[in-house]
Formats: structure tokens, C-alpha cells, sequence
């Protein structure tokens, strides 16, 4: 991607708040799509966030991505403590929330 990843930006202030902002609902869009078909991520974080020439977010990382029901318990929790959903992190339970924005 022509500006790399999210993680470049993360801790400087080269990115106005503006633009941070567009790229937020950039990955929530991108998370809600997900969601809508049964796709939870695992594993977002800034260096995951892709962002192209215009600065529009793309999620990348998917590694630990998971297809599943609207509810899925699993009794291995995957990913980086402090990105994920508490909820999955306390318990093990993911929930696909048809939302859109």
C-alpha cells in the first residue's frame, strides 16, 4: 500500500485528527462488512490498518480470523491482549452484530 500501514502514523502527529477520524470509520465499515457475513478479524491493530494513496483504510492481518454463527464459543482465545473484545478475552465468545453503518 502507498502509505504503508497505520502503525507509521500511530504515535506521530503527521495525520491530522480528520483524517484519523476517516480512517476509524474506514475500519469500522470494513469490520461491520466482516461481521455481516460472519467473519470476525482477531487480530486488528494498527499495523493491520492499510492504508492507500488517498488514506482510505483496508484491513489486512487475517490470520487469526474466524468464520462462524452468530455466536461462537471457542476454548482457545487467540490474539494480542489489548486488541481484542474484552467479552471474547474474558470468556471465549465471539458475536457476529449485524451492524451497519
Amino acid at each position: 500500500m502507498p502509505n504503508k500501514s497505520f502503525l507509521e502514523f500511530f504515535s506521530t502527529e503527521t495525520l491530522s485528527w480528520e483524517i484519523r477520524l476517516l480512517i476509524m470509520i474506514g475500519v469500522a465499515r470494513a469490520l461491520a462488512y466482516l461481521h455481516s457475513k460472519n467473519v470476525i478479524h482477531r487480530g486488528l491493530e494498527p499495523s493491520h490498518i492499510l492504508l492507500d494513496e488517498d488514506f482510505s483504510a483496508k484491513l489486512g492481518g487475517f490470520g487469526l480470523a474466524t468464520y462462524g454463527p452468530e455466536t461462537h464459543v471457542l476454548t482457545e482465545v487467540e490474539g494480542r491482549r489489548g486488541y481484542m473484545d474484552p467479552n471474547y478475552q474474558s470468556n471465549g465468545m465471539l458475536l457476529c452484530n449485524k451492524v451497519t453503518l
